[in-house]
């Protein structure tokens, strides 16, 4: 009985054409995959797609430069949640939207995942709070990170 391999190893090769008919090859590449039916594979997953404290501050120093951002809430795909209705929540006085749709964008490539995001102002995010919005309860209720508290919020997370 041979033993149940967690991890796959694949070489591909990519051709590329070039002008004039010609075909170059180019370096092979490793990839690896994970066998879901591997015992471990929830928490290999979870150790891979980790994110760092070091990540997480250089995160909140990028939403920061946005402008006037007073809560910025981290869920859904930075803490391993799919079912989250957000996975960035920002509530700000004024936010250039040139630079946070460059941000959203550059934030979207290097998680390699769209990214679901909401963006209100401060008498806004109030209003819904006092209110008890639903979209808001979901997301501070459930597990999230705070990355930038001006607020004073002290909700869960």
């Amino acid at each position: 009985m041979t033993p149940r391999k967690k991890v796959k190893k694949k070489k591909t090769v990519r051709r590329v054409k070039r002008k004039k008919r010609k075909i170059k090859a180019l370096k092979p590449r490793t990839y690896y995959t994970l066998n879901k039916e591997c015992d471990f594979f929830n928490e290999l997953k979870t150790l891979l797609l980790k994110i760092t404290p070091q990540e997480f501050e250089k995160l909140t120093t990028r939403i920061s430069s946005l402008g006037g951002v007073k809560l910025a809430v981290a869920s859904g795909i930075f803490i391993g949640r799919k079912d989250s209705p957000a996975d960035l929540l920002i509530v700000a006085r004024r936010i250039n939207q040139t630079k946070l749709t460059a941000f959203m964008r550059t934030l979207g490539i290097e998680t390699g995942k769209e990214l679901n995001y909401s963006v209100m102002t401060e008498n806004e995010f109030k209003y819904r709070k006092g209110m008890f919005d639903k979209f808001l309860r979901i997301i501070l209720e459930s597990p999230h990170i705070k990355l930038i508290n001006k607020l004073g919020y002290l909700g869960r997370g």
